[in-house]
C-alpha cells in the first residue's frame, strides 16, 4: 500500500526542481531520462530507500510502471485474441 501511495513522488520532485520542464513532460520515463537524467520511479525509490522503507516497498516504487505496462500489454493481447 505504501508503494502505491508513494510511486509518483519522483514527479513531485521533478516539479519542485524545475516546474517549467516538468509541466510539459509526457507520461514516459524515457523522456524524463532525457530531460532530468533519471526516471521519476528511480527518484522516488531512492527517496524511499533514504527514508528507510522496506526493500519490497522500494522495489514496488521502482518497478510500478514496468508492471503496469506489462499488465496493459497483456490485456490488449487478450482483447485482440478473444474479441
Amino acid at each position: 500500500m505504501r508503494a502505491g501511495l508513494l510511486h509518483d513522488t519522483g514527479k513531485l520532485l521533478f516539479h519542485l526542481a524545475d516546474p517549467k520542464a516538468s509541466a510539459d513532460l509526457p507520461d514516459d520515463e524515457r523522456v524524463e531520462e532525457d530531460v532530468f537524467g533519471v526516471a521519476h520511479s528511480a527518484v522516488a525509490a531512492c527517496l524511499a530507500e533514504q527514508w528507510g522503507l522496506d526493500d519490497d516497498v522500494v522495489a514496488g516504487i521502482m518497478f510500478h510502471d514496468a508492471v503496469t505496462a506489462r499488465v496493459a500489454d497483456r490485456l490488449t493481447a487478450e482483447r485482440e485474441l478473444f474479441g
